[in-house]
C-alpha cells in the first residue's frame, strides 16, 4: 500500500488543501479501485485516521483505496460563516481525485465513515447523495445536531457558537440539508436510502444523544444496523477496532 500526501488547490474554498490518500501499489490493467472516504472528527485533520489507527495495515490486501480530507471545523457542511466545505466534499474532491487516481466514481464502489464530527459528516453526504454513496457508517457520531445545541444553550456556550457560525442559528439548520433527521425522513419518503451503521460505546459523552437517534429512526421503521460497545469511550481505540467491523459490515 502506498500512502499519499496529496496538496491541491480548491477553487470552491478558494485556498490549498491537503489529503491523505492511501492506495494499492498494483492493479490490473483498467482496474477502478473502490473508495472509503474516511471523515476526521472536530479538531482532526486529514492525518488523524492513518496516526490514530492502523487503517492502512486493514486496508491491505483489499483493493480499496481510502481517501482522507480534512475540512477544518466545520461539520462537513457549507458554513454561513466560513468555507463550502460540503460542496468541496460532494462535488469538486471527487471530481479532481477520480482524474488523478485510478478510482471509481459509481455508488455501488464508493463507501464512507467517520468519526465523532466525521461520524455526522458521513451520515449526512450519504443521505444528501445516496446514489453516490452505497453505504454509510457513524463511529461515536454528532447525528444529532438538534439535540446537542438544545443541550449546549444551557451548559457550552462555545458549542452555541460554533453552531451558530456554521448553520447560522437553529431557524436555519432544521429541515435542511445538515439535518439528519429531516434528511432521514426525506431519503424514506422517496424510497431511496442508504444502508447505514450506527456505533457508539457506552461511556462515550455522546451516548445519549446517539440513543436518541437510534429511538428517531425505531420509530420511523428505518432500517439500519446499530452496535454499541460496552465501556467504550470517545476514543481512537474504539475507532481502531470498530473501522475494522465497519468494513466487514460493509463486504469490503
Amino acid at each position: 500500500m502506498a500512502l499519499l500526501d496529496i496538496k491541491l488547490w480548491s477553487e470552491t474554498l478558494g485556498l490549498s488543501v491537503s489529503v491523505n490518500v492511501i492506495l494499492p501499489q498494483k492493479r490490473v490493467e483498467d482496474e477502478k479501485f473502490k473508495v472509503l472516504w474516511l471523515f476526521h472528527g472536530m479538531g482532526g485533520d486529514h492525518t488523524s485516521w492513518s496516526r490514530e489507527t492502523c487503517i492502512e495495515r486493514y486496508a491491505k490486501g483489499k483493493q480499496l483505496c481510502v481517501i482522507m480530507p480534512a475540512v477544518d471545523i466545520s461539520f462537513y457542511a457549507d458554513m454561513v460563516h466560513g468555507n463550502k466545505y460540503f460542496t468541496y466534499l460532494t462535488q469538486e474532491l471527487p471530481q479532481i481525485l477520480s482524474t488523478m487516481l485510478p478510482i471509481s466514481i459509481k455508488g455501488k464502489d464508493n463507501y464512507v465513515a467517520g468519526f465523532s464530527m466525521g461520524g455526522y459528516g458521513a451520515l449526512k453526504v450519504a443521505l444528501n447523495y445516496p446514489e453516490r454513496y452505497n453505504m454509510a457508517a457513524s463511529l461515536a457520531g454528532a447525528v444529532d445536531m438538534k439535540a446537542i445545541y438544545d443541550y449546549a444553550k444551557e451548559n457550552d456556550e462555545k458549542t452555541v457558537e460554533i453552531y451558530n457560525t456554521i448553520y447560522g442559528g437553529e431557524d436555519a439548520f432544521l429541515e435542511s440539508v445538515n439535518d439528519l433527521r429531516y434528511m432521514i425522513r426525506k431519503r424514506k419518503e422517496e424510497k431511496n436510502l442508504p444502508a447505514l451503521y450506527i456505533g457508539c460505546g457506552t461511556d462515550d459523552f455522546l451516548y445519549e444523544v446517539n440513543k436518541g437517534y437510534v429511538t428517531y429512526l425505531n420509530g420511523l421503521d428505518i432500517p439500519f444496523t446499530y452496535e454499541e460497545e460496552t465501556g467504550s469511550g470517545h476514543t481512537w481505540k474504539y475507532c481502531d477496532s470498530k473501522i475494522q467491523r465497519v468494513l466487514e459490515w460493509m463486504g469490503l
